[in-house]
C-alpha cells in the first residue's frame, strides 16, 4: 500500500429514530407524482372560480408524528375530517383561513383583497367552502383512483387543531404540504394521511405503477382539465332579430320612436350566435313573462359558411 493513502470504511449514515421514515423512494416518489397531478388540475379549478390567476404547488412529502403536524396548524384554522371509503381510518384537510376569506370574497364579487383577520369563519362562509372543497375532494379522488379507489367523503369541520384527532399522538403521518400562490402572496394547504390508513396499498406504489401512470396522466389528466375549464368559460349568447338597410342621410335623421322595418318575417326563424358565430335558429316568445328564443335547429355548416362571409 503506498504511503499517504487511507483504507476508506463503508460511508455512515445518519438514521433518526425518532422520526423513521416508513416510506421507500418509490413510494415517495408515486405519492408526489399523484398529487402533483391533483395540484395541477386544482389550480385550473381555483383560476376559473376566483377569476385570477391562481398557481398549485406540492412543497414536499412530509412523514412526521401526529403531535408534531398539530402544533403547526394555526388556530383558528379551517380543518376537514375526511372519511375514506376505501381505506380505514380518516384523512384531513387544512386551508389557511386568508385563503378561504380571499376565495369568498371573490366568489361575492369582491376585489379580493389579501388581509389578515384572526378570526373563525362564519356558518355562511362555512357553507360557501365546503362546495369548494366537495369539488376539491372530487379532483382528489380522480387523482387516487388510477392507484387505489378511496373515496374522500367530508365528515367533519374544526376550526381549533386541539379537537381534531384522527390518529395517536405518536403515530406517524405523511403529510403533503401544498402552497396556493395568487397576487404573490402564498397560502398553505395542508393533506394528512395517517400511515396505518396508507399501509395497505403501499405495496401497489411500485414503479411499475409509476411508469403506467405517467403514461396516462398526458391524456386523461389533460383532457379532464381542458373539460372542467370549459364547464365553467363564459360565452357571449346574442340573438339577431332581423337587419335592414338604409342611407346615411336616414340614419341621421332617427329619432326616438322611429320604426325600423326590418327584413325578417314575424313566422322567420332568427340567428343565434355565440361569440359572434352562427349556431342556431330559434323562435322569438315569451318564457315566465320575459322575452325568450327557443332553439329549433343547429346551423348547417353551409349556412355558418355563408354567414361568416356577409
Amino acid at each position: 500500500m503506498e504511503e499517504g493513502t487511507e483504507k476508506k470504511g463503508p460511508e455512515v449514515q445518519f438514521y433518526d429514530f425518532k422520526h423513521p421514515d416508513r416510506l421507500s423512494r418509490d413510494q415517495t416518489r408515486m405519492l408526489r407524482t399523484i398529487h402533483e397531478g391533483f395540484s395541477r388540475v386544482l389550480a385550473t379549478y381555483l383560476s376559473t372560480t376566483t377569476r385570477t390567476m391562481v398557481d398549485v404547488e406540492l412543497a414536499s412529502v412530509d412523514q412526521v408524528m401526529y403531535m408534531e403536524f398539530t402544533m403547526g396548524m394555526s388556530n383558528p384554522s379551517c380543518i376537514y375530517t375526511l372519511d375514506m371509503e376505501g381505506l380505514s381510518g380518516n384523512a384531513l384537510l387544512e386551508i389557511s383561513p386568508e385563503l378561504v376569506f380571499f376565495m369568498i370574497d371573490r366568489l361575492f364579487g369582491g376585489p379580493g383583497d389579501v388581509t389578515i383577520e384572526n378570526r373563525p369563519v362564519t356558518l355562511i362562509e362555512q357553507a360557501v367552502l365546503r362546495k369548494i372543497v366537495e369539488r376539491m375532494l372530487e379532483f382528489l379522488d380522480s387523482a387516487w383512483a388510477q392507484v387505489h379507489p378511496i373515496g374522500f367523503k367530508i365528515k367533519d369541520f374544526e376550526t381549533n387543531p386541539q379537537f381534531v384527532q384522527i390518529a395517536p399522538p405518536s403515530e406517524p403521518v405523511v403529510v403533503f404540504p401544498f402552497q396556493i400562490i395568487l397576487q404573490d402572496t402564498k397560502f398553505p394547504m395542508n393533506l394528512c394521511f395517517p400511515y396505518f390508513a396508507l399501509e395497505p396499498i403501499l405495496k401497489k406504489l411500485t414503479p411499475q405503477s409509476w411508469m403506467a401512470i405517467s403514461r396516462r396522466e398526458e391524456s386523461t389528466e389533460d383532457e379532464e382539465r381542458i373539460r372542467d375549464v370549459l364547464k365553467v368559460t363564459e360565452i357571449e349568447l346574442t340573438v339577431e332579430l332581423g337587419r335592414t338597410e338604409m342611407s346615411l342621410r336616414e340614419l341621421l335623421r332617427l329619432e326616438e320612436g322611429d320604426v325600423l322595418v326590418l327584413e325578417t318575417r314575424v313566422d322567420d326563424e332568427l340567428k343565434v350566435k355565440v361569440n359572434g358565430r352562427l349556431k342556431f335558429f330559434g323562435k322569438p316568445g315569451t318564457h315566465r313573462k320575459r322575452r325568450a328564443v327557443m332553439i329549433v335547429r343547429e346551423a348547417s355548416l353551409e349556412e355558418q359558411e355563408e354567414e361568416d362571409d356577409t
